[in-house]
């Protein structure tokens, strides 16, 4: 069904408040979203589907419509954030130099487009210029709330946490409970070690818009501190709020429900949830989950978490079992000291050494691990691959998922 702009004024109202669900009920007086014609129809559908768990769907209509229009600037725009999610941002940029441009072009598409190119620069680590486009978008619509969310994630590739913190403020200001702000502010307040901040946000922003995205990220929170009730109802609010969940997503639910029973020592129950996921790793540990256990199955120490910057993976690691031992020990100055272009393993053995550690190297075994976690010992690991190494610290152990427990210093959950 080709649909016109004033078909969709309502639905896009709906849409721009936050309330997907109410949004999406209208919607099916035009039939289904993968039916909708007309270039702006079609972005608004695949908008809408990615709100209520159609991330595959919200693909396949930006693609569509971009082939169908390609020089239409909402077709082009959200045909470049799919090239983002899934090409990178090189093909990114090839697209954009294709791109309309004239005053003739509708505002939030022109401003959208602009923070579009500073998102592609910005991955590169091209800050100098991905800031000159995302000035040009806030000159040409200094109330939009899109620009201030770009804006953040670039200043978060550039390490400085604060700064993107408050651009994310800048965006509610503008537009209070805007989705991609609250998303970006709960996760920049984790990785300040600010989680009750960062749950705050989501649960207030939940009692004002409809959400999945948002009932699922506070629902990994809560899980992450063990806060098992809260979680399982948030996981419970993601399902509701996500009608168009893809059938290969699905068992993502029955996972992080089968996690939240394992967390509570609920063998039988997470075994069964394990059971139905198509995953044999999966299937493999529900099985496990109905053989006895004589020991305690799960250890985990307290290790503080600490977000790396660009390339310094070993000073945050240091630092957060420096911070385990009551040790002094700055991530930066450390950085300072040992890093040039990543860190070579015998600098930061040196460190340590130089800096009231004994060092040993030793190859990662089952026993090891479960030998020094008992005696509350977390350890750095090394994983490599080709092109480049990564060091993250082990910090417990679960013997019926046979796994390490890990510290990364990117990644804020264990």
């Amino acid at each position: 069904m080709r649909l016109e702009l004033s078909d969709l004024k309502e639905i896009q109202t709906l849409y721009d408040g936050g309330l997907y669900l109410k949004a999406f009920e209208k919607s099916k007086a035009f039939g289904p979203l993968s039916a909708w014609e007309g270039p702006e129809a079609m972005v608004l559908a695949g908008r809408l589907a990615g709100n209520l768990g159609g991330d595959r769907l919200a693909q396949k209509l930006f693609v569509r419509a971009h082939r169908r229009w390609p020089g239409h600037p909402k077709t082009k725009a959200y045909y470049v954030q799919y090239l983002l999610g899934r090409r990178g941002p090189l093909e990114a940029l090839r697209c954009l130099q294709s791109c309309p441009d004239g005053k003739d072009i509708d505002l939030e598409d022109r401003h959208y487009l602009l923070c579009q190119r500073a998102e592609a620069l910005g991955r590169f680590r091209d800050f100098d210029r991905a800031h000159h486009w995302l000035d040009l978008a806030e000159a040409l619509d200094p109330r939009h709330p899109w620009q201030p969310v770009i804006r953040a994630a670039v200043f978060e590739w550039q390490d400085r946490y604060e700064e993107a913190l408050a651009q994310c403020n800048l965006s509610l200001e503008r537009k209070p409970y805007y989705r991609p702000a609250i998303q970006t502010r709960a996760h920049l307040l984790q990785i300040l070690n600010r989680d009750e901040e960062a749950m705050q946000t989501l649960a207030e922003a939940l009692d004002r818009i409809e959400s999945g995205r948002l009932a699922h990220f506070l629902g990994g929170i809560q899980l992450s501190n063990e806060l098992l009730d809260a979680a399982e109802r948030s996981f419970e609010r993601f399902e509701a709020l996500s009608p168009l969940l893809d059938a290969k997503e699905k068992p993502v639910i029955a996972a992080l429900r089968g996690r939240v029973a394992y967390l509570r020592g609920d063998f039988e129950t997470a075994a069964r949830f394990y059971e139905t996921q198509k995953d044999e790793r999966c299937k493999m540990f529900a099985a496990r989950l109905r053989e006895p256990v004589s020991a305690p199955h799960r250890k985990v120490i307290d290790v503080p978490f600490e977000r790396q910057h660009h390339m310094t993976c070993v000073p945050a690691t240091l630092t957060m079992i420096s911070r385990r031992w009551n040790m002094p020990a700055d991530h930066l100055a450390v950085a300072e000291e040992i890093c040039v272009f990543g860190t070579p393993a015998h600098s930061e053995r040196h460190w340590a050494e130089t800096h009231g550690w004994v060092a040993r190297e030793f190859t990662v075994t089952w026993e090891a691990t479960v030998a020094l976690i008992d005696a509350g010992i977390p350890f750095t690991l090394t994983t490599g691959d080709v092109m480049q190494g990564h060091l993250q610290a082990v910090v417990g152990y679960d013997r019926i998922a046979g796994a390490l427990v890990v510290r990364d210093p990117y990644q804020y959950y264990l």
